[in-house]
């Protein structure tokens, strides 16, 4: 089990930063920040990473 927490933890972690790291480049390539806003594919991203994060967690709390 400590596996799947460990998994969890790396794969939630990934998607986050991949949604930062898009949108640190849109903002670095744009060269007028109009639209710097998180688009919906960003969002949803970061979000399974944190809901990863937050099964990871649990786990890890009630020692499964």
């Amino acid at each position: 089990m400590t596996y799947i927490k460990f998994i969890l933890l790396v794969i939630g972690l990934i998607f986050i930063m991949y949604a930062r790291a898009t949108y640190t480049k849109r903002i670095n390539l744009s060269k007028e920040h109009f639209e710097l806003a998180y688009n919906q594919k960003e969002k949803y991203i970061a979000w399974v990473g944190y809901i990863l994060l937050g099964l990871a967690a649990l786990l890890a709390a009630f020692n499964i």
